[in-house]
C-alpha cells in the first residue's frame, strides 16, 4: 500500500484551486508562518496562515497528500473533498502527542522525590547544621529542576521544527470565496484565499475526515494523523456503522488501556520509590503517584473522547439516530 506523502520541500509543485468568482477582497489581520504544522510526523513546509486564532492550511495539497481527492466545480465554485474508505493510523502516530507531557511528569516525579526526601530529613533532625544543610539541598534541586524543565521544552520545541513568531499582518484576501464541501457536508468554517491558494481552517476540516487533530502549546505545533488507502471506495471498506465502529473501537481500546497501563506502573513506582515523602509534602507519596500518573490518565480520557466524536460521526454518516 502507498501513500501519498506532501512534505518533500518547500519547492514542491504546488497546484491551486481555480476560483471563477471570488468574493469582495478585504484586509484582514494574519500571521503566516506562525505555527508549525505536522502531518503524519512530517513537518509541513509551505505556507501556513494563523486567523482569528484558527489554523489555515493550503486545501489541495494536504487533502490530496492524505489519499483525499479534491475536485472542484467552477459553475457553483464549489471545493469538494472525498475520502476514500475509512482513515488509516501508522503504528503509534494516535498515542505519541503527549510525549512532552509524559516527559515533563517524569521529571518531575523525580524531582519532587528528591526534595521531598530532603524536606523530610530538616524536619526530622534536630541538629542545626544538618537541618541547615537539607533545607539548602532542597532549594538547590528546585532551581535544578527548574533549568532541566526549560532545557526539555527548548528540546522539543527544537525538534525538527523552525521556532515560529506569530506576528500580525495586515493582507489582502478575499473570504468565504468558495464552497467547501466533505464527504458530502459542506464546513460552514470561514476559508481564505490568499495569493491564488485556498486555504482551509485546519482542525475543521480534517476532524470531519476522522483524523486526529492536535495542538502542542509547547512547540506551537498543529498535528494531523491519518491517511486514506489509494483506489479503495468506502463502499469496499465498510457497509454499516457496526462494521466502521467496530474498527475505531478496536484501535481506540487498545490505546486507552496502553495508557492506562503505563498510569498503573507509573503509580506503582512512584509509591515505591518515594518512600521518604511525608503527608506534608504536597499529599505525601499519593499525590506524586497521583501527579505522575496523571498525564497518561489524561491522555486515556482524551482518546476516549476521541473515539465518541468518531462515533458521533459514523452516526451521521450512517443516518443513525440517537
Amino acid at each position: 500500500m502507498k501513500i501519498k506523502r506532501i512534505l518533500a520541500c518547500a519547492t514542491a509543485l504546488v497546484i491551486t484551486l481555480g476560483i471563477s468568482a471570488a468574493s469582495a477582497q478585504s484586509i484582514e489581520k494574519i500571521s503566516v508562518n506562525g505555527i508549525n504544522v505536522v502531518v503524519n510526523d512530517q513537518q509541513y513546509k509551505g505556507m501556513n496562515l494563523l486567523y482569528k486564532d484558527r489554523t489555515y492550511v493550503p486545501l489541495r495539497e494536504i487533502a490530496e497528500g492524505i489519499g483525499c481527492t479534491v475536485d472542484y466545480e467552477d459553475a457553483t465554485a464549489t471545493a469538494i473533498i472525498t475520502s476514500s474508505g475509512s482513515v488509516q493510523f501508522a503504528q503509534d502516530l494516535v498515542g505519541n502527542f503527549g510525549a512532552y507531557d509524559e516527559a515533563y511528569a517524569a521529571l518531575k516525579v523525580e524531582y519532587d522525590m528528591l526534595i521531598s526526601n530532603r524536606n523530610s530529613l530538616a524536619a526530622a533532625t534536630t541538629d542545626a547544621d544538618e537541618k541547615k544543610e537539607a533545607e539548602e539541598e532542597a532549594e538547590r534541586l528546585k532551581k535544578e529542576f527548574e533549568e532541566k524543565a526549560e532545557i526539555l521544552k527548548n528540546a522539543f520545541a527544537k525538534l525538527g521544527q523552525s521556532n515560529p513568531v506569530a506576528v500580525e499582518q495586515n493582507l489582502a484576501v478575499d473570504l468565504n470565496a468558495i464552497k467547501v464541501v466533505v464527504n458530502g457536508k459542506e464546513i460552514t468554517e470561514p476559508n481564505i484565499l490568499y495569493q491564488d491558494r485556498t486555504y482551509v481552517p485546519f482542525r475543521a476540516i480534517f476532524e470531519s475526515l476522522g483524523c486526529v487533530v492536535s495542538w502542542n502549546d509547547v512547540t506551537q505545533t498543529a498535528s494531523i494523523a491519518g491517511f486514506f488507502n489509494e483506489g479503495v471506495s468506502a463502499e469496499d471498506v465498510f457497509t454499516s456503522f457496526d462494521q466502521e465502529y467496530a474498527e475505531y473501537k478496536v484501535k481506540y481500546d487498545k490505546l486507552i488501556k496502553e495508557q492506562e497501563d503505563k498510569a498503573d506502573q507509573v503509580y506503582a513506582e512512584t509509591i515505591k520509590q518515594s518512600s521518604g515523602a511525608t503527608g506534608g509534602q504536597v499529599g505525601g507519596q499519593t499525590a506524586l503517584a497521583e501527579a505522575a500518573a496523571a498525564p497518561y490518565r489524561t491522555r486515556a480520557n482524551e482518546l476516549r473522547e476521541e473515539l465518541v466524536a468518531h462515533e458521533t460521526r459514523l452516526k451521521v454518516k450512517y443516518s443513525i439516530a440517537d
